[in-house]
């Protein structure tokens, strides 16, 4: 996550809360980038919030919220070798062999 909120937080006006998925609100009291290390697949949301000294909303609020998806990598097939025809043998079909890594 990068905001800018240009003087705000250096001339101590206040201060950012922030909230992923309702997991409760992160106070920030710097402008620096926030990293987010995201694994599960799917919607999620993203609620930022400039308040005062007091943790309080600003009047008019000053709130975003930001909805977003987090997609898994698309699979690349790999095929299955095919066995070598033999005529005494009982060939079994195989089919395509799909594997998707998605981090732990």
């Amino acid at each position: 996550m990068s905001v800018d909120v240009g003087d705000f937080i250096s001339t101590n006006q206040g201060h950012i809360h922030y909230e992923l998925d309702g997991g409760g609100v992160i106070m920030k009291y710097d402008d620096l980038d926030v990293v987010f290390d995201i694994r599960d697949e799917g919607e999620h949301t993203l609620v930022v919030e400039l308040v005062d000294t007091l943790h309080e909303s600003l009047d008019p609020r000053v709130q975003e919220t930001i909805v977003f998806e987090v997609v898994g990598p698309t699979p690349n097939p790999t095929a299955t070798p095919q066995p070598t025809p033999n005529p005494t043998a009982t060939v079994a079909n195989t089919a395509n062999t799909i594997f998707l890594h998605i981090p732990n």
